[in-house]
Order: structure tokens, then sequence, then C-alpha cells
């Protein structure tokens, strides 16, 4: 009865544990997503107001990145900020056919992140 008891309590903390992290992901992803998006609404603006909303997503990363680095591989977060640099860039140089492109590869990235922490049959097994 004791083993049940504790396999029980092990198997609660795992897959709770596991859950509140996919939900913490899920949420700091969609706040990241939309922050960006609101550069992609910012072009035609001023220089300096552009630098203003790629100091704020910067601020953004900065916390999420040090949360995720605890859940997740570090070469996904690298990808990650190599793509928010490359639209970064591209946003303050004011070329927005790149910066959708470097956009696109930056979301599917961020959702495969989100996707991994699933508890799914593929992700089991």
């Amino acid at each position: 009865m004791r083993d049940l008891v504790v396999i029980t309590v092990v198997l609660l903390l795992v897959f709770g544990g596991g859950y509140l992290s996919n939900v913490y992901i899920e949420k700091s992803a969609k706040k990241l997503l939309n922050q960006i998006n609101e550069m992609t609404t910012g072009f035609g603006n001023s220089e300096y107001a552009r630098q203003e909303i790629v100091s704020r997503v910067k601020v953004e990363w900065e916390k999420i990145e040090k949360q995720w680095i605890i859940f997740e591989y570090h070469e996904s977060i690298n990808d990650i900020e190599d793509l928010l640099i490359e639209c970064y860039t591209y946003f303050l140089d004011n070329n927005k056919s790149e910066y959708m492109v470097s956009f696109g590869r930056l979301k599917r990235h961020v959702d495969d992140m989100q996707n991994r922490g699933k508890l799914t049959y593929v992700n089991i097994f």
C-alpha cells in the first residue's frame, strides 16, 4: 500500500509539473507573439517609435528566456533568439518583406516550442 502511495505521488508530481510548465510556455509564447505582431503593425512609424517597440520586445524576451531555458532545449531557444535578432534588424531597417519571412520562421519555432511540451502519445512514445 505504501508503494502505491509513493508511485501515485511521483506520477502526480511529474504530470502536474509538466502540465504547469506547458501552461506557462503557452501563455508566455502568446504574449511574445502579440508583441512581435505589434512590430508588424509598426512599419512606417518613425525610427524612434520603431526603436521603442524593439526595446519593449527585447525586455519581454529577456524575461521569457530566463524561464524557458529551464524547461526547453538551449538550441531551440538560441534559434528563437537568432530569429528575433533578424526581425529586429529588418524592422529597424524598415524592410517589411524580409521581416515577414523571418517573422514566419519565428512564429513556427515558437509554435513548435509550445507543441513539444504537450502530453500526447507522440511525445510520450
